[in-house]
């Protein structure tokens, strides 16, 4: 023991009085003050500590509890960062003491540990260093009175280059305490965020990764134990990673109150509108709060911008999604607790396919038609036919009303549904632009559009007559009818009713139309 004592007190010495000749030439593994070592850097610590008032007991102890005496008394390079006791806060002992939060002490051991040995001369020209905890450490250099003074997260390294057969020991007047990165914060984050947590965490992956762990020891059996880091793979994240400590992100995140509450509020407008709300519509719910949960980058002000569109398009407004106003700063981004939660009508818009022709399809054929067999659901003048036109863009099927002025059609939009049956196509309230395409008659074709009773205005020159002739509308186009069309929550979810009539003695030859949600107001 006596002349291991005797080696530390001169490789301390030698370390801080003989450093620059030596760390102007050497560095990794083959620096030759590790191949004159001879002791371990478990070995090391033990002994000047007991030499020096146990300064690093605290350290020791921590290092005991969670299996690390072994690496840092094994063959693997390292470099370890001693705090001193003084500095290791007593809360963190704490945790030393109890059973539950051995993972919380793993990743503060590893986050004073390198996977390289890395001397003076590698430190000073780095801006940062990984630990074994996958974290980042800021290194800063401060020349006060001309003299170099280092500092690791802004701690200073009060002793620099401990040798060992197995690395190097700095002494740092400070610790090391790991920030979680934004999916540590959500794993370990309290029960009251299970929904949002079970709900991401059902998409995760947890997969072994070997180039990131290493070798411990050797069971009974004699099989090696590793040290076991995991990658996280969540397949809604298309890639980007909550524990990746490259991929910076700010996550939004609401309890199981907020969800459930944002839950209530939507049903309860559906049920205002005269929508049912289904099992379905609950997921995407879900879908959508998760996808809206994760923002680009580090927001350090969410209530600067009126709105963010998160990493997969969805839009966020900070006034109507209020979070607390103190945020968690994590080690890959931030982490905001979402106070309310207000889940857009929009996504339950979708664009709406409108034709006449639909009928036909539906029916099978025009006899049924004839019949009566849609007057619950359409009703026409008796020149409205069916008509194929075989024209340079092939062969197109339309409807052809008209003929008189006043001639007209006037039905509600179907389309069959998953069983094949015909169905009502309804529409959500909110803000809609009306797309049409017509094969004009002549050069003066044109006719009136009315919609749920009201005449429509065409967004050229606000006129209520509507040019379908071949000068206006080319065949092969879906041009704009109408920009602006208002569906009022009063009208509830409902299907529209449409109404062409004739404003010229030509006939109109309607193709097809579309309800296209358009516009911010529809959130």
């Amino acid at each position: 023991m006596k002349n291991k004592l005797i080696y530390i007190l001169l490789l301390v010495t030698f370390s801080v009085g003989c450093e620059k000749t030596w760390d102007d030439h050497y560095g990794y593994e083959d620096d030759p003050r590790i191949a004159a070592a001879s002791l371990t850097a478990w070995e090391a610590l033990n002994i000047m500590s007991g030499y020096n008032d146990d300064k690093y007991s605290k350290f020791i102890t921590l290092l005991e509890r969670v299996g690390y005496d072994k690496v840092l008394n094994s063959n693997r390079m390292l470099t370890v960062w001693a705090p001193l006791d003084e500095y290791i806060p007593d809360e963190v002992m704490q945790y030393a003491d109890s059973t539950s939060d051995s993972i919380l002490i793993q990743r503060f051991v590893k986050n004073h540990l390198n996977s390289l040995p890395l001397f003076k001369t590698k430190i000073i020209v780095r801006d940062q260093i990984n630990t074994l905890a996958g974290k980042s450490l800021k290194i800063d250099r401060q020349y006060p009175n001309g003299q170099l003074k280092v500092y690791i997260d802004n701690n200073y390294i009060s002793i620099f280059d401990i040798a060992c057969t197995n690395g190097v020991i700095h002494q740092i007047n400070g610790v090391l305490p790991p920030l979680q990165n934004v999916g540590e914060y959500l794993d370990e984050a309290g029960k009251e965020y299970k929904i949002f947590r079970d709900s991401m965490n059902g998409r995760v992956e947890k997969v072994f990764s070997p180039e990131l762990s290493f070798p411990i020891g050797v069971n009974d059996f004699g099989q090696t134990i590793y040290d076991s880091s995991f990658i996280y793979k969540n397949s809604l994240l298309h890639g980007l990673q909550l524990h990746d400590e490259e991929d910076i992100r700010t996550l939004c995140l609401p309890s199981d109150i907020v969800i459930k509450s944002a839950l209530e509020e939507i049903k309860q407008y559906m049920s205002d509108i005269n929508r049912p709300f289904t099992a379905v519509d609950t997921a995407t719910c879900l879908q959508w709060i998760m996808e809206a949960s994760i923002l680009y980058g580090k927001v350090d002000d969410y209530s600067h911008s009126a709105s963010y569109y998160s990493a997969y398009g969805a839009e966020i407004r900070p006034a109507m999604q209020l979070v607390k106003s103190d945020y968690q700063e994590c080690s890959n981004g931030n982490v905001y607790i979402y106070e309310n939660l207000y889940i857009p009508r929009s996504i339950f818009m979708y664009n709406a396919e409108v034709s006449p022709v639909n009928f036909l399809e539906i029916a099978k054929n025009e006899v049924e038609i004839e019949k009566g067999v849609m007057a619950p659901i359409w009703q026409y003048t008796e020149n409205a036919t069916f008509k194929l036109f075989d024209g340079n863009q092939g062969r197109v099927k339309f409807l052809e009303v008209g003929g008189k002025v006043g001639d007209h059609l006037e039905f509600r939009p179907v389309r069959l549904n998953k069983y094949s049956e015909p169905e009502a196509i309804k529409l959500m309230p909110g803000k809609y632009a009306v797309y049409g395409q017509f094969f004009g008659w002549g050069s003066s074709a044109s006719t009136k559009l009315k919609i749920n009773g009201k005449a429509q205005k065409w967004y050229k020159d606000g006129g209520e007559v509507f040019p379908t002739n071949n000068h206006s509308f080319e065949y092969t186009t879906y041009p704009v009818l109408v920009d602006t069309l208002w569906i009022k929550p009063q009208e509830g979810y409902s299907t529209p009713t449409i109404r062409f009539e004739a404003t010229s003695a030509a006939p109109i030859r309607i193709q097809r139309m579309k309800f296209q949600a358009v516009g911010k107001d529809n959130y």
